[in-house]
């Protein structure tokens, strides 16, 4: 089996957008359990890892333009390139009202790889940007 967080290093909506029903895949095995006849597989890991670079080419806080993706009751995320979406949080949109598709200019101020996590600010991309 293939958990949901070994198919793919960046975002997406549901599975299908990774692979089909039916399709050959090449994975790697993770973990191999006898006792339950079961093997833990990964998508993901025999691709590189694109956060080190998507870091590497936002480390000075650009200023970009993304779609609104989803809502969410401490912010909005924001997609700001091809499967990496931000968190602009509340506290960050002041009063603004935005709703799912709005394009916005936003700062990347920090980039985690790690913890797979990209945080926005609207309010700092009128500096500068």
């Amino acid at each position: 089996m293939i958990n949901v967080a070994e198919l793919s290093w960046t975002h997406y909506n549901h599975p299908g957008e990774i692979v089909e029903v039916g399709q050959e895949i090449t994975v790697e095995v993770l973990h191999v359990d006898m006792a339950r006849e079961r093997m833990s597989l990964s998508l993901r890991a025999l691709r590189e890892n694109p956060w080190p670079e998507f870091r590497r080419a936002h480390r000075n806080g650009p200023v970009v333009v993304g779609e609104v993706t989803r809502l969410a009751p401490f912010g909005v995320f924001v997609r700001v390139a091809d499967g990496f979406n931000g968190l602009v949080h509340n506290d960050a949109l002041g009063d603004l009202q935005v709703r799912l598709g709005d394009e916005l200019r936003v700062r990347v101020v920090d980039v985690d790889p790690d913890r797979r996590r990209i945080r926005l600010s609207l309010a700092e991309a009128g500096r500068d940007g």
